[in-house]
């Protein structure tokens, strides 16, 4: 029996929610001096800030490529989207 397809819903929402993280930092990065001078931070730290977000989501990837071969394309759309909500309610 062959597997079902799947829609063109489901697979533009699964692109969103691998992309939106580099687009939101490419984003950052681009209003980078605002955020700086906002914060009160120097362009190291600002620049340190954004390397340990690339090692933290590194070190994720491991065992979140683990539980996702595990999962269903749904269960994962849903575990990413509700972990990702509930970083951003910390960071506002």
């Amino acid at each position: 029996m062959p597997a079902p397809k799947p829609s063109i819903g489901f697979i533009a929402t699964l692109v969103l929610a691998v992309d939106i993280g580099p687009l939101l930092m490419r984003g950052l990065n681009a209003v980078s001096p605002l955020v700086i001078e906002d914060l009160g931070i120097t362009p190291a730290q600002f620049g340190a800030s954004a390397a340990v977000g690339f090692m933290r989501a590194r070190l994720i990837s491991a065992g979140g490529g683990r539980v996702a071969d595990r999962l269903q394309g749904r269960h994962t759309m849903y575990l990413r989207w509700r972990l990702s909500l509930c970083c951003l309610r910390h960071l506002c």
